[in-house]
């Protein structure tokens, strides 16, 4: 590598550590009397909950459950009258009403292979402003929380 080049590549590399060891606004901690972001709006709020809590809603009926994971594993096993609806038409759906529409009577409760995952999709619901109302839920360690404890499973 000849001198020009080197120097730049220097320059560079010295700039990318300088940048990564500056203190970032995120870690700088707010004033007491500082709004929180979104001019105040309440973060989006998703409930973690077991497989046993998700289970009792389920079986009085009261919730709308989205599973979104891939359409192989739903048609492969998904909790009885779960809207099969893969994470890529998530927001899609929520938009667009398509590939279907997913009802915003009634609560929702999104499922995954984990409860990250599932809590992030929950997430769209939240902020799209057309589920006014509507408590979202995330099934905790995912789908197989709910195989694990043995309860009915279509395919």
């Amino acid at each position: 590598m000849d001198g020009p080049n080197r120097r730049f590549l220097l320059a560079a590399v010295v700039l990318l550590v300088l940048l990564a060891a500056a203190p970032s606004d995120a870690k700088k901690k707010k004033p007491p009397s500082a709004k929180p972001s979104g001019g105040g709006k309440k973060e989006p709020t998703v409930k973690v909950v077991a497989a046993d809590v998700a289970h009792g809603m389920w079986d009085l009926k009261n919730i709308t459950i989205v599973d979104t994971r891939s359409e192989d594993q739903y048609s492969y096993g998904h909790i009885p009258g779960a809207i099969g609806l893969p994470a890529k038409w998530v927001r899609q759906s929520i938009n667009l009403g398509k590939p279907l529409v997913v009802p915003n009577k009634k609560d929702i409760m999104c499922v995954d292979d984990s409860s990250e995952s599932a809590v992030t999709y929950c997430t769209y619901f939240a902020t799209s402003g057309k589920f006014p109302g509507v408590r979202l839920y995330a099934l905790a360690k995912g789908f197989s929380s709910w195989t694990d404890m043995g309860y009915p499973v279509d395919s």
